[in-house]
């Protein structure tokens, strides 16, 4: 596998786990037909927070850190051409979720 697919996916699980300590659920929330990496309004933090900025402000406050440079690192924010790659990690990792969530009711 592609060293930077690999790295993409790293960063999307770290983002997940922590949304896991700050957003309890988070992937419940998120309307993946409307999941768009590109804007700020659809993003992860956009559909959790009312967008982006807002939701990096509220998570860098949580975790007390530099959100701008852990966003990369976290898999929540990405270069721009990058979005898609990331959006496909995060369409699998709330999947993964959902479906052990279902599992998990049963």
């Amino acid at each position: 596998m592609n060293t930077t697919l690999n790295i993409h996916e790293n960063r999307v699980k770290k983002g997940a786990m922590l949304l896991d300590k700050w957003f309890p659920n988070w992937f419940i929330k998120i309307n993946l037909w409307k999941l768009k990496m590109d804007c700020c309004y659809n993003c992860i933090l956009g559909q959790l927070y009312k967008d982006f900025w807002d939701g990096r402000e509220i998570l860098s406050s949580n975790a007390q850190s530099n959100y701008l440079r852990d966003s990369i690192e976290n898999g929540i924010n990405a270069l721009t051409e990058h979005y898609g790659t990331i959006e496909k990690y995060w369409i699998k990792e709330i999947n993964k979720r959902l479906n052990n969530e279902t599992i998990s009711q049963k």
